[in-house]
């Protein structure tokens, strides 16, 4: 019987169960390994302490037949059901590295967020057309793929149309409060349409950061699902609105009548989403056809932030666009007017003089947004009311000032500092009530400005680090400005440090992370082989260079070339006896035939590609030792290969690169000493080769020698410079 590694786990056959993803109401999830397939899943199992009535039972099983018969690309699927050692039911499913829904804030991605209500309506017309309703449809049930592709999960109080009986007892609520559609909050008869509500609330939570409806308790909760009107969303989302509304209507009847429909209307929010920009952009063609279109466009993030204006927010803007009018909603049972907002209290002149004066000391003071209730922006807000010009230009001078703070960390690579001024910016802007307001239009231009020049910055350097950092500003500034947003899309595919890459034509690659100033680049794996440098040598009719053999008096006046460096190889061997030249007309002949750019190392990226490299003889790399029957100094091993050896057989670099040590010292691309005539005498070597003992052998060791002749002991291998607009797939 196979061991868990956690005490608590159960025993199931044929599963290493590793650790505790989280426990619910009557099961608990694991991370297991399914032993003989070697592959990681998630199982969810009854809890021990679970008492099981036969309802329980009956529920957790028709959950695993309800995912079972669901087969479709945003549906969670289950690979097996069975029972543990102590009786216990599970089934097991795919281990989803994405994380849910609730994780992430998606309040400056409308169409992030229309992406991925899309793959939920997908999988709910499915499941809806197999006769399955969900019936707690809410963001902890929305998970996501290592594609970042949604997935539905968690059928287990879903109610199949097709089954006679229900399993759950005549009148019972079952549901998350807070996204419960009325008939279901009120232990109704459900059917689709309450599923389509539960995601109309995850809509308005995504766009807003807060749920539509709020009580001291789950029936207060409940009871506003039914009787409240759908709140208003902020102006920056008002292409949803109709959306929204149309969602969360009280009655069934008045909701999308499928999820087919429901997709429609998704369509035409991103329509509306589009025109503005595209109007923009073809308003700019005419104009200055080299301007760049900017339809929003969504930035993906990948965790909620520290602290968000939710409830605030649309309190505020509510009670801005209530002043002096009536607020006409619609209710379950027709339309009511609601009450006239109060009036706001007049101030006397003296306080106003105050608040003013208050606002510019401590706008003067850098006061800008905090404390809260005490600062520049407070005191600007409170002698708003009458439309003093005063008050205004001070907010605007708040506003201002947040923009010079938001436009510094962004250039200092604070993203999450410079998303905070935003924030906060963005806040006052909607509590302030000034339609088409100048100073926040100037925000937003400055913002979005410097964002694309520090993303432009960062992307040159493919500085993956920097545009991490950078994510929060560049989720804000891309909301309206879809070349941005594609930008830092494509950086976002940046392959991660060590990935294999390959162009069509080329060797396989290695990712090298940039640090201290080198960018990041692609270094082929191993060195180039006699093999590779044959085919090059067949297809230019390049002359084999002069080779030259100081391994001994009688091999000095030995003829040595690539093809004959005084001992055997295979064409898996790295070539050796090629000259700088030799090596550089092949890195050009490369670039050709791939349509890339390729050359030799520079001393810093080999420097960059060896650190934290631990030498070992017939381990790390292919050294001088007992194999080669060496008379000098030589470490005390045999790797079997006393000249060289296969290409990639020594492993130990930093990023999956191999034979940095021994095997062949490598031409670098710089040149060492320039000749009299202007050219270049002597070019860098890098690195060791079979020939060196422990008093030589260093990966980071750097010589020089002789450009136009090479040595039985030295060979080159070839950079890949990257660019982002021709990074190489991903290799197979």
């Amino acid at each position: 019987m196979q061991a868990n590694d956690h005490p608590d786990a159960p025993t199931i056959p044929g599963h290493r169960l590793e650790r505790r993803l989280g426990q619910g109401g009557m099961a608990e999830v694991w991370q297991a390994t399914h032993l003989a397939l070697e592959r990681t899943v998630a199982i969810k199992v009854v809890a021990a302490e679970t008492r099981i009535t036969p309802e329980m039972a009956a529920r957790f099983e028709r959950e695993a037949r309800t995912i079972a018969k669901l087969d479709h690309p945003h549906i969670v699927g289950i690979y097996d059901v069975g029972r543990t050692d102590d009786g216990r039911m599970y089934y097991s499913m795919p281990l989803l590295p994405g994380g849910d829904l609730g994780r992430r804030d998606l309040r400056y991605a409308p169409r992030e967020v229309a992406r991925i209500l899309r793959g939920v309506l997908e999988a709910l017309a499915h499941a809806h057309a197999a006769g399955v309703i969900h019936r707690d449809v809410k963001p902890a049930n929305i998970l996501f793929d290592r594609n970042d592709r949604p997935l539905l999960a968690d059928f287990g109080i879903a109610l199949s149309q097709t089954e006679r009986t229900r399993v759950t007892s005549a009148r019972q609520t079952l549901g998350s409060s807070g996204y419960m559609s009325p008939e279901q909050a009120r232990a109704g008869d459900v059917d689709a349409r309450a599923d389509l509500y539960s995601l109309g609330v995850v809509a308005f939570e995504l766009l807003t950061g807060d749920l539509p409806f709020h009580g001291a308790d789950a029936l207060a909760v409940a009871l506003a699902h039914t009787e409240q009107p759908v709140p208003r969303l902020l102006p920056q989302h008002a292409a949803w609105q109709p959306f929204i509304d149309r969602a969360l209507g009280k009655t069934p009847a008045a909701r999308f009548a499928t999820a087919e429909e429901m997709l429609a209307a998704l369509h035409e929010v991103e329509r509306a989403l589009d025109a503005p920009a595209l109007a923009r952009a073809a308003a700019a063609s005419e104009s200055a056809p080299a301007a760049p279109p900017a339809p929003p466009a969504p930035a993906r993030v990948d965790s909620r932030a520290a602290t968000r204006p939710r409830t605030v927010l649309w309190l505020a803007t509510v009670l801005v666009a209530a002043i002096g009018a009536a607020a006409i909603w619609r209710l379950q049972d027709g339309e009511r007017d609601a009450p006239p907002a109060p009036a706001a209290p007049a101030l006397s002149a003296a306080e106003r003089e105050r608040l003013l004066a208050d606002g510019a000391r401590l706008l003067a003071e850098g006061r800008l947004f905090v404390p809260e209730g005490t600062s520049a922006a407070d005191a600007y807000l409170a002698a708003l009311p009458g439309g003093d010009p005063r008050a205004a230009d001070g907010l605007a001078r708040v506003v201002e000032a947040a923009s010079q703070r938001a436009v510094a960390a962004i250039e200092q690579g604070d993203g999450a500092a410079a998303a905070e001024w935003f924030d906060r910016a963005y806040a006052l802007a909607q509590r302030s009530g000034l339609p088409d307001w100048s100073a926040w239009a100037a925000f937003e231009q400055a913002f979005a400005a410097a964002a694309g020049k520090a993303l432009d910055a960062a992307s040159r350097r493919l500085d993956g680090a920097r545009i991490e950092r950078l994510g929060p500003t560049l989720d804000r500034a891309a909301m309206n400005d879809r070349a941005l947003f594609e930008r830092r899309e494509r950086i976002g595919a940046l392959p991660a440090p060590g990935a294999a890459l390959r162009d069509r034509g080329g060797p396989l690659l290695a990712m090298v992370p940039g640090r201290d100033g080198v960018a990041p680049f692609a270094l082929a794996q191993r060195e180039t082989t006699r093999g590779e440098y044959a085919a090059f040598a067949t297809a230019t009719g390049r002359a084999p260079a002069s080779c030259r053999d100081t391994s001994g008096p009688l091999a000095l006046f030995a003829r040595r070339t690539w093809r004959e460096p005084g001992f055997d190889q295979g064409d898996d061997h790295p070539a050796a006896c090629v000259s700088a030249e030799d090596a550089r007309a092949y890195a050009r002949w490369l670039s050709q035939r791939t349509g890339k750019r390729y050359r030799l190392p520079t001393r810093a990226e080999w420097r960059r590609a060896t650190a934290g490299l631990r030498l070992e003889a017939c381990r790390s790399g292919n050294l001088l030792d007992d194999s080669a029957k060496a008379l000098r100094e030589h470490f005390d091993c045999d790797d079997g290969h006393p000249r060289t050896a296969p290409g990639g057989r020594f492993a130990g670099g930093p990023f999956g690169l191999r034979d940095l040590a021994g095997n062949v010292a490598e031409w670098s691309g710089e040149c060492a000493r320039e000749s009299s005539a202007g050219g270049c005498a002597e070019h860098h070597v890098l690195g060791s080769s079979f020939r060196d003992g422990p008093a030589r052998a260093d990966a980071a060791r750097v010589d020089a020698d002789d450009t136009e002749s090479g040595r039985p002991d030295l060979g080159f291998r070839v950079v890949r410079e990257l660019a982002l607009d021709d990074l190489p797939p991903a290799a197979r």
